[in-house]
């Protein structure tokens, strides 16, 4: 995996406190998209997160 990928946004807007990928957008879109959950970056902004 590059660095890239595991760098954590301190923004993230992840609502779901047990969420294991919290702050790595990329990882917590697929994580909460398998669990038919919507993120919280497109409930509220599609830009609070990085582009997929």
């Amino acid at each position: 995996m590059s660095d890239a990928r595991k760098e954590k946004n301190p923004s993230c807007p992840c609502a779901y406190d047990d969420c294991p990928r919290h702050g790595i957008c990329k990882e917590c879109k697929e994580y909460h998209h398998s669990r038919n959950q919507k993120t919280s970056c497109e409930k509220k902004n599609k830009d609070s997160c990085e582009a997929s």
